[in-house]
Formats: C-alpha cells, structure tokens, sequence
C-alpha cells in the first residue's frame, strides 16, 4: 500500500515537473516574442478622419503627421515601438482646439494608427475688437489658422469678448449670435443663402445673404417664425419684383415683412405664409 502511494506521489511530481517546465518554456517564447516585437520599427503612419464628401477641413492629415513628427523628434519609421509613447501622442494632439478627439495604436503590421474626430465649426467670429475664431455646435471656441478656412456664415459687429463661460451667461451676445448660427445650420436653403450674421450695439441681429438686400432679425425670440417669414418672403419678393430700391427687410416683428427703401418703410403682411389671396405682395 505504501509503495502504491509513493509511486501515485512520484508520478503527481513527475507532471508537475513536465508542466512546469512547459509553462516556462512558454514564457520564454513569449517574453522572446513581446521584446522582439518592441525592438521592431514602425512601418508607417496612417492617418484617419472621417470626412463628408468633399467636406473642407480645418485641419489636414499632413498637418496632423507633421505634429506627430515633431513630438516623436524623428523619422517614425526609425522608431521602435518599446520608444513610443501612445498616451503623450495622444494628449499633445488634442491641445490643438480643432481636435476633439483623438486615439492612437499599433496594430498588428506595426502600423502607427491615428483615429481622429475633428471639430466641425458653422460660424467663424471676427469681433470689432479684433479677435477671430470658429464656433462649433457645442460652443467650443476653435483657433483660426492662417491660410487655412473653410466656408462658414461669419459673425460681425459688436459681440463681447469671448469667455470659457460665455454660454452660460444669458446677457453675453455671442449667445444670440450662436442661436442664429445653429438654427442657420440646420437649414440648407439659409445656410447657402447667408455669408454673414452682424450685430449692432443694441443686440440687433443682421442678416446678410450672397445676393439681396440685408435682411435683419432683431433678437432671436421667435426665430423660427421669423426664418419661415424670411424664406417664404425672401422667395416671392424675389419672384414678383426683384431687390432694386430696396434697402432691407425687416422680420422684427411677428408675422410682418417690412420692406425698407431708402424713402419709406413698406409693410407686408406676412399672412403670405397662408396664402391669402387678399395678401399678395
């Protein structure tokens, strides 16, 4: 009975030992394997931002290689990947405001991968003070490069100066600006129509389109009946007698056109909106 035991004990050792064995057979393969793979170079870099067809960008994919370059301080594909440092890559590039987000890895053919989401503007701001920047729809402030512009609606005219917590401050124009400029946005007629949104020293809003006359707002209370009054207005004034002689019209108040020439201020009902035969303009 001993002897069995012993010989069940030498054979539970006996597989312990082979086991064992295996087990470091396979680390060292492994750790041989993971040193080798950190020890290999980068074989290239690829950039992607997802891009809406032919969508003008901020910021280019050779702009973002080149801030890349110069964080890493050499030739990518001299580096081997034990030297870089993902998470610094990543940080750096999304202190640049016209990047919102940002994910950097290796994948299996030792490819350097760059995902990019980049922030999307719909108005550009160029105050009386001076100072110039992009909004994009979350109110996040975006740098302006030189020679670099994408075709947005710009803001004009007399807009406080810009806060980290304008957007919470119901008395800092740049709000009614914004409004405008997202409601602009969300329709494709307006937002081809419009180059320009102004406001004055009293918060009043100024529309200014490719062709026509100015087309002012006053504030953004509203706005959505005053857009519809504009289009439909814009369309049929357009349609009946064209812009010669006039000056600008006014979509203050609601459910009233009012053309102004340079003699007189001609109200129009805005009941045109629906279809008053007695109401034609």
């Amino acid at each position: 009975m001993n002897r069995k035991l012993q010989n069940i004990r030498n054979t539970n050792w006996t597989r312990t030992l082979i086991w064992t064995a295996i087990l470091l057979l396979l680390a060292s393969g492994l750790g041989y394997a993971i040193n080798e793979r950190l020890n290999s170079k980068v074989a290239k870099i690829e950039i992607d931002i997802p891009q809406q067809d032919k969508e003008r960008l901020l910021i280019s994919k050779k702009t973002i290689s080149k801030q890349i370059l110069k964080i890493v301080g050499k030739d990518i594909r001299t580096v081997n990947l034990a030297e870089l440092d993902l998470t610094r890559i990543e940080t750096l590039l999304q202190k640049d405001s016209r990047i919102e987000n940002v994910e950097v890895y290796i994948n299996k053919k030792n490819t350097l991968k760059v995902e990019v989401e980049i922030r999307r503007p719909f108005v550009r701001v160029i105050a009386d003070n001076g100072d110039q920047f992009y909004l994009d729809a979350k109110g996040v402030r975006v740098s302006t490069v030189k020679n670099q512009a994408i075709r947005v609606p710009v803001a004009t005219g007399n807009i406080d100066e810009y806060t980290d917590n304008w957007i919470n401050s119901k008395k800092h124009n740049l709000n009614e600006v914004f409004v405008m400029a997202k409601a602009l946005y969300k329709d494709d007629f307006l937002y081809a129509l419009i180059e320009q949104i102004d406001i004055d020293d009293k918060n009043k809003l100024t529309l200014i389109p490719k062709v026509g006359p100015k087309l002012i707002i006053g504030n953004t209370k509203d706005l959505g009946q005053k857009l519809e009054n504009l289009k439909e207005g814009y369309k049929q004034i357009l349609k009946r007698e064209g812009w010669e002689g006039i000056k600008a019209l006014n979509f203050e108040i609601k459910n009233q056109i009012i053309k102004e020439k340079p003699e007189l201020k001609e109200r129009v009902s805005s009941v045109i909106l629906q279809k008053d035969e007695n109401h034609k303009i």
